[in-house]
């Protein structure tokens, strides 16, 4: 039947509709795929100045080498220089900062990738210059681009695609760094390069399963802070939460991944495919659609500091207040008992407070103190366990 509106229909009764079927033919039962946290950096920052953009270089301030000056032209990717020592002091995939001569355009940056090194005088580069000049200043740098920003006390300055390379001190970003915007000109001192603490995960991995086939995933490899060791975990759960409460985990900055001499990451999911028929040849397969796979991280944020929480001002930073519950007449309480269900790792109590208001009080109870119970003998934590990994 063929048709032009995908409403009337002619049929040709002298005509077959021949088509080939392709199936695959697996060599093995079993695969796996890998995800790895990103290059990624987490940096505490202080002495800011302007606003960081997003998706912006940024790059280590440095002093340009003024005695090797370069020759850039504005739309082209290659880059001429004057005494220069590309071969020995650049290398292909890494970063130059250009710095153009500031009395005729400004304080102007060009964060500029190298694609190929054909000279001690010549270099091509990916991405163009902004603008043309004759006697530009360079200095190489390791870069990062904006994720995010935040000027509040503490100020923070995360990275996505750092260049960071290696152990020594100019390869990876290290406190004490003057970080500049590429276009915001925005400046920044690194004050730490921190690690984000993990608190429970949710992967978003999308995969589609056959009756022959099934799916597993695992941590392959987790970063414990408290060792400076990585340990595995088995049994995570596909699009839900999986808690990791058995160890302080983290994921590190990728210059601190670096900085330890370390090539593998610090956080490895391994989702794990299989087909069960037991026979062969192996016609099915599980999918993983990779590109659209994501996962949620989050961090408890607490301290261990419950000053003052008698009051409206108390100090601990993680607390829940319900809401007001009034008695009805005629059933006033002389005790309160709380229970609670709730996530309580090692290392760490959980205290509850209360306020009460008696009927003959003139007072409202948001003036009350709140008053601290007594907790029970028994405060169990929640542990994980390898045998029973559902029992917290």
């Amino acid at each position: 039947f063929t048709s032009t509106n995908a409403r009337s229909w002619t049929p040709h009764q002298d005509e077959n509709i021949k088509y080939n079927l392709y199936r695959a033919s697996f060599s093995s039962a079993s695969g796996y795929v890998e995800f790895t946290n990103k290059e990624s950096e987490y940096f505490t920052v202080g002495s800011t100045s302007g606003t960081f953009k997003n998706d912006e270089y940024v790059f280590v301030n440095d002093a340009a080498n003024t005695s090797q000056t370069i020759h850039v032209t504005a739309g082209s990717t290659s880059i001429t220089g004057s005494q220069t020592q590309f071969l020995t002091y650049l290398n292909v995939g890494g970063h130059i900062v250009v710095a153009a001569n500031s009395a005729i355009h400004g304080e102007v940056f060009d964060v500029l990738k190298i694609s190929a090194i054909t000279s001690d005088t010549n270099i091509t580069v990916e991405d163009v210059p902004k603008y043309s000049d004759t006697n530009a200043t360079f200095f190489k740098s390791i870069v990062g681009n904006v994720s995010q920003f935040d000027n509040n006390d503490p100020a923070i300055l995360y990275l996505d695609n750092s260049t960071a390379s290696g152990t020594g001190a100019t390869e990876h970003f290290n406190a004490g760094d003057v970080l500049v915007g590429a276009e915001s000109n925005a400046r920044a001192t690194i004050t730490s390069v921190d690690d984000k603490k993990v608190s429970f995960v949710a992967p978003n991995i999308y995969r589609t399963n056959t009756t022959q086939t099934k799916t597993n995933l695992s941590a392959t490899r987790l970063f414990r802070n408290d060792t400076n060791a990585n340990y595995a975990r088995n049994n995570i759960e596909f699009n839900n939460y999986t808690f990791l409460n058995s160890v302080p985990t983290v994921i590190r900055s990728y210059s601190n991944e670096r900085a330890a001499g370390i090539t593998t990451r610090s956080f490895t999911l391994k989702a794990t495919l299989e087909n069960t028929s037991g026979s062969t040849p192996i016609y099915s397969s599980p999918l993983v659609d990779g590109d659209i796979a994501s996962m949620k991280v989050f961090e408890y944020i607490i301290n261990d500091d419950n000053a003052n929480e008698n009051t409206s001002i108390g100090s601990a930073s993680s607390k829940y207040i319900t809401k007001v519950a009034s008695l009805a007449d005629s059933l006033d309480a002389e005790d309160l008992k709380v229970f609670l269900t709730a996530y309580r790792p090692p290392g760490t109590t959980i205290e509850v407070y209360a306020k009460f208001l008696s009927v003959s009080d003139s007072d409202i109870i948001g003036e009350k103190p709140w008053t601290k119970l007594i907790g029970s003998e028994t405060n169990p934590v929640s542990i994980y366990s390898a045998t029973c990994p559902c029992c917290l």
